[in-house]
C-alpha cells in the first residue's frame, strides 16, 4: 500500500447533481483504466496511452521467460518505443488539485484585510468534465478517511495493492518497468493534460476481471468536509490577516 502526502484542496467535477451526491456520501466510482484506453470523442477524458509502460527513450528492451533465456532488442531492432499495458484492469479515481494561479496567490498574500476574492474553475474543465462540482476543504482528513477504507480492504484480501499521489505528466515514461507489481505507471499521463492537475487513487482488486470493470469503494460520509457547488459558481479564498 502506497502513499503521499496530500494537496491541500482537492476538487472532483461531475456530469450530474445525482453522482456529486453519491460521491458526498463516501461512494467513490472507480473506472478501470482500460476505460479510459477505449473512450472516444471525449476530451480531455480519452487517452489510449492510460497506465502504458514503456520500452524506454533508448529503444532498449530485455525481455526474458527465465535468467537463462535473456532476449536483447536495441535500436536497431525496433521501429518505436514499444508500450504495455499491463495495468487495464486497475481502477482510478481522479480529482483536481486546486493551485491558485500567480495574479491570485499575491492578492491572497498582500489581502491583510482578510476578505474573500473569487476563483472561478477554468472553463475548459467545465467544458470537458461536467457542471457540478464537489469541493473537499479538508483534505487532511478526507485521506485519513480513504486510507483507512484502502487498508481495510487490503487486510480483507479484496485489494491486493494500491497508490496515490499527483500525476505526473511527460510525454515517455523513459523506463520500462520490470516490477509487475508497481503502479507507478498509472501516475504518468502526456503533457497534452497538463491542464488537468490531477491527484489520483489507484487500486487493484483480487478477482478484477482481465479488462477491468468499474467499481464503487465506500469510505464513509463526508458531508461534514465537502461542499457541493455549480463548476461555474466562484469559489472564495479566505486571505488569512497579517499578525
Amino acid at each position: 500500500m502506497n502513499g503521499t502526502n496530500g494537496p491541500k484542496i482537492l476538487m472532483k467535477m461531475f456530469q450530474n447533481q445525482q453522482h456529486a451526491e453519491a460521491f458526498r456520501q463516501g461512494k467513490l466510482y472507480a473506472k478501470p483504466l482500460s476505460y479510459f484506453q477505449q473512450l472516444e470523442g471525449k476530451v480531455g477524458q480519452a487517452d489510449p496511452d492510460e497506465g502504458s509502460q514503456w520500452s524506454g527513450e533508448d529503444g532498449i528492451l530485455t525481455l526474458w521467460s527465465d535468467p537463462s533465456d535473456k532476449i536483447t532488442l536495441g535500436r536497431d531492432d525496433l521501429l518505436g518505443p514499444i508500450r504495455f499495458q499491463m495495468l487495464n484492469h486497475i481502477n482510478v479515481v481522479c480529482f483536481h488539485i486546486w493551485t491558485p494561479p500567480d495574479d491570485l496567490s499575491n492578492k491572497l498574500l498582500s489581502n491583510v484585510g482578510g476578505e474573500a476574492i473569487p476563483y472561478q474553475m477554468p472553463q475548459r474543465l467545465q467544458r470537458e468534465f461536467g457542471d457540478h462540482l464537489v469541493a473537499i476543504h479538508d483534505c487532511s482528513e478526507f485521506l485519513d478517511r480513504l486510507n483507512s477504507a484502502l487498508h481495510r480492504q487490503y487486510i480483507s484480501g479484496d485489494f491486493t495493492r494500491a497508490r496515490q499521489g499527483r500525476v505526473q505528466y511527460q510525454d515517455h515514461q523513459p523506463v520500462f518497468l520490470s516490477d509487475p507489481y508497481s503502479l507507478e505507471a498509472a501516475f504518468y499521463k502526456g503533457t497534452r493534460f497538463q491542464y488537468q492537475s490531477e491527484y489520483r487513487v489507484a487500486f487493484e482488486r483480487r478477482n478484477a476481471p482481465r479488462g477491468g470493470a468499474p467499481h464503487t469503494l465506500d469510505i464513509g460520509d463526508i458531508r461534514d468536509i465537502t461542499m457541493s457547488l455549480k463548476t461555474s459558481d466562484p469559489l472564495y479564498c479566505q486571505a488569512a490577516r497579517k499578525e
